[in-house]
């Protein structure tokens, strides 16, 4: 049996969600303890996985809790995939944060000694009504804040757009220019490593293939362009007469008849694609914008 432990809110008016389970202990939501500390990029698994040793995804450890449990859990907002941490890895989030030595003990001493000691005796903790004036007050502030950057931001947006409307033709068309140009040599690089990659075999791992693809892609979606998430684009997000991936992982036959992919079956399914494959995955890839 797992006991649910929830801190409802923090003087910054952030909630931390934490869970105790008697074979393992306290584990917290480590986006909470995040976002708490002042992180940019709080919600960000490469944040935790940089600074933390230990984190687990919930699914690792929710094997031994109840289905009642599980349910509860759902409703804080605790998913599967969702990233939890220990005391330990708390302490490295906080000695990583950048914040001054008496702020960081503050917090450890107030989320360890009050915060989790309340929740443990009585499942919840509620803010002094101190805090929830002050709280009230920085949340007007905030609010005027945001409102007067907004209208400023709106000023220089239209100060962008009247700049934008005198551009001449020529920049235009400079631009276009450009764009083919990369276009070109990008069609290139592919062709070039695709070539290479089937120069001794009819097939190659789509795996092996994604990393090729990867490589060549733009550095802001390479983190999250994977095989596993590949295949889970092409059968989720796309329409269901585009689909090219079942929900297993496994290409529809019509995909392998058409000699785009060939499927083995042993201990491990392994999925492989063909020059033609990859090709025409290329050019849909394109298409959907996935690949700039």
């Amino acid at each position: 049996m797992s006991d649910l432990v929830i801190s409802k809110m923090t003087e910054s008016g952030n909630q931390i969600r934490a869970i105790t389970i008697p074979s393992s202990g306290t584990w917290c939501v480590a986006k909470d303890i995040t976002s708490i500390l002042g992180y940019s990029d709080a919600g960000s698994s490469n944040t935790v996985k940089t600074h933390c040793e230990n984190p687990v995804r919930f699914c690792d450890i929710s094997s031994s809790i109840p289905e009642v449990e599980l349910n509860r859990i759902k409703e804080l907002g605790i998913s599967q995939t969702t990233l939890l941490i220990q005391r330990p890895d708390v302490h490295r989030l906080i000695v990583a944060a950048k914040r001054t030595k008496e702020e960081a003990a503050q917090f450890e001493k107030w989320i360890f000694e009050e915060v989790l000691e309340e929740v443990m005796d009585t499942g919840t903790y509620s803010l002094p009504n101190s805090y929830k004036d002050l709280q009230n007050t920085q949340n007007q502030q905030l609010i005027n804040f945001i409102t007067n950057q907004n209208n400023n931001l709106n000023r220089q947006n239209e100060k962008l757009m009247v700049l934008m409307e005198t551009m001449s033709d020529q920049n235009s068309k400079m631009i276009d220019v450009i764009s083919n140009f990369n276009s070109v040599l990008e069609l290139a690089k592919f062709q070039k490593a695709i070539s290479t990659a089937f120069a001794l075999n009819e097939y190659i791992k789509f795996d092996d293939y994604v990393d090729i693809i990867r490589d060549m892609a733009d550095i802001n979606i390479r983190s999250n362009f994977t095989s596993v998430n590949v295949r889970v684009y092409l059968h989720k997000d796309v329409k269901e007469t585009e689909r090219v991936f079942k929900s297993n992982g496994e290409p529809y036959e019509k995909y392998i008849d058409s000699g785009f992919y060939r499927v083995e079956k042993d201990k491990d399914t392994k999925v492989y694609i063909t020059k033609a494959g990859s090709e025409h995955l290329y050019w849909f890839l394109k298409a959907k914008k996935i690949l700039n």
